[in-house]
């Protein structure tokens, strides 16, 4: 069962889940296919002659326009060169290419906007040979209704037309069938407007593959913006989703609209070209890849995501092959390498990491270690996880059972109490007067495994504070007990770079069999806190707390504070949350 809790002042999404999403297979590059030019939308990719080519409908971004603005065009795929436009006041357009022995002709099929109306009504279809002369029909004819955007695909001897209308429902589509793409019939009794019949379902693209028909089709996302879903059918009538869906949603940098699909099979890839955007204002042509054919792409996309254990890391390393470096009070403090020669100190120990290509484990006696404000002089590496773990059983040699105490209060004085003490060194310069110190960030901290320990007696307990700096960031903490004024665990980033993002889809951010408690009871205070800076919620979670227990006299989950704007996913699974706030 899925539960969602809505903190105020933020958009924090926690969702209760059993499973991580499925493993990525549709690669988004980070880049638009063209620079930016807010007039081109609805591409068809294309091979003509051997030659890549996307054919797209050019129209202004204006709440209204005439006829005479729009035309259709056509691009050299890999230059970006324009190699013709036609069809003026003709938009929403697809293509496709019809092969006569050796002859090759390329058909455009368009919604035109006839003079003196406000909006399009009929579909026609351009034809070439060279795309110099082009010779214009028409194609399907509307029924005291709107006709917009449109794809064909081969059917057998013939061809397969799936075209939008904004009716019965705003919007749906339909579907005709062409011998020879020329006459036109209409299939009787078959439109698709969502799994209901009733609902929004634009933008379709068709296609046949096996004894399948296949759609991505565009439905709103319930956030405002606008998502590509796949369905496909035998019959035209009745109607699977695919499991993946939504096939592609906007991500960071893309406004809040992946739709316009259409794809073709190239250079061995399915390639996928969609609008972002607003839907509205702006908009960019982008790809996405499938490494396979385009009949490997259908098939994957009604396979069951393959389901990983929830918060799941496949690239920690093998705990088998790191390099122990020991602490103890015991040990004389001179390498580390054994009990006898251990460090005595647990920063000395995250001084010395002796590989720069990670995979080195820091065991530490259990004790009690008066060290506040830990930091690592080194990361770890993916595949090669670096690990500070309390030997709480004697498994790693010390003989000895127990806690391994990480205190960051003073002797004899007890707990320390002041922002950006404790556990994991964080500093933010001119946070108060008497903050003059340089700005410290915890993101050395990236890549490693906190077990065993029972941070304690300042001002957050195991927290990662990536103040400023903006790159991945990944930590995985496992039966520990961490206690703090403000904050018991948790990770915070102070910005966001959709070039860098804060978080790993495949790395998330891990607190499992966790004991976490926060004392403070003013509303800036968590037992857990997160934060990523995003602008929209990621798709996917970028935190996961597992099997933990949250105490808090204030919030068991804490995003930020209400000048905070940006969103953070996180996911919960068998937690206790205990809040003791009645104001």
């Amino acid at each position: 069962m899925k539960k969602i809790l809505l903190l105020a002042a933020a958009c924090l999404a926690v969702a209760a889940r059993c499973a991580m999403g499925a493993e990525p297979w549709l690669q988004k590059e980070t880049e638009p296919v063209l620079d930016r030019d807010a007039t081109i939308m609805e591409v068809t990719p294309i091979l003509w002659k051997g030659q890549p080519l996307l054919v797209g409908a050019v129209r202004p971004f204006a709440s209204s326009h005439e006829p005479e603005d729009l035309k259709l065009r056509v691009l050299d795929l890999e230059s970006g060169q324009t190699l013709a436009e036609f069809g003026t006041g003709a938009s929403l357009s697809c293509a496709c290419v019809e092969k006569r022995g050796d002859e090759e002709i390329l058909h455009v099929f368009a919604a035109r906007q006839p003079e003196g109306e406000p909006w399009f009504r009929d579909i026609v279809r351009f034809e070439t040979r060279d795309l110099q002369t082009w010779t214009e029909r028409p194609a399907i004819q509307a029924d005291d209704e709107n006709l917009l955007n449109s794809s064909v695909c081969r059917d057998g001897d013939g061809w397969l037309m799936a075209y939008e209308s904004n009716k019965p429902v705003g919007f749906c589509f339909k579907f005709a069938r062409s011998k020879d793409l020329d006459a036109w019939e209409k299939v009787p009794d078959a439109y698709y407007a969502g799994p209901d019949g009733k609902t929004y379902s634009a933008c379709p693209v068709i296609r046949r593959s096996g004894d399948c028909y296949y759609v991505v089709y565009l439905r709103a996302d319930g956030k405002g913006g606008h998502e590509s879903a796949a369905i496909r059918s035998k019959d035209l009538r009745t109607w699977e989703e695919s499991p993946r869906n939504p096939i592609l949603a906007a991500s960071d940098g893309e406004g809040t609209n992946n739709s316009d699909v259409d794809l073709f099979e190239y250079d061995g890839k399915t390639q996928l070209f969609y609008a972002t955007g607003d839907q509205s204002t702006w908009s960019d042509v982008r790809r996405a890849l499938f490494d396979g054919p385009e009949s490997a792409f259908w098939e994957k996309a009604f396979e069951a995501p393959e389901e990983r254990p929830f918060g799941e890391n496949l690239f920690t390393g093998d705990p088998e092959s790191r390099l122990n470096r020991y602490v103890s009070k015991l040990g004389d403090d001179s390498d580390g390498k054994t009990w006898a020669t251990a460090y005595r100190s647990v920063q000395k120990a995250l001084d010395n990491i002796p590989e720069a290509t990670g995979g080195v484990r820091v065991v530490v006696w259990p004790d009690r270690y008066f060290e506040p404000n830990l930091l690592p002089c080194r990361s770890g590496e993916k595949n090669a996880y670096n690990e500070l773990v309390g030997d709480c059983d004697g498994a790693f040699g010390s003989g000895a059972t127990g806690w391994v105490y990480l205190d960051s209060s003073e002797p004899g004085k007890g707990f320390h109490s002041y922002d950006w003490f404790g556990t994991i060194r964080a500093y933010q310069h001119g946070w108060s007067e008497a903050h003059t110190g340089e700005t410290v960030s915890s993101l050395l901290w990236d890549r490693w495994i906190v077990r065993g320990v029972y941070a304690t007696s300042g001002d957050a307990g195991l927290f990662w504070d990536c103040l400023e700096e903006t790159q991945p960031f990944t930590v995985l903490v496992e039966d520990c007990v961490s206690i703090g004024r403000a904050f018991g665990i948790g990770v915070a980033f102070a910005k966001f770079d959709p070039a860098s993002p804060n978080t790993r889809d495949d790395e998330p951010i891990v607190f499992r069999r966790v004991w976490a408690a926060a004392m403070d009871r003013w509303g800036d205070a968590g037992a857990a806190f997160f934060r990523s800076c995003r602008p929209t919620v990621a798709p996917t979670p970028e935190f996961y707390l597992d099997d933990c227990t949250l105490v808090s006299p204030d919030n068991a989950i804490e995003n930020n504070c209400a000048e905070y704007d940006g969103s953070t996913h996180v996911a919960a699974r068998k937690c206790r949350m205990i809040v003791n706030n009645f104001t």
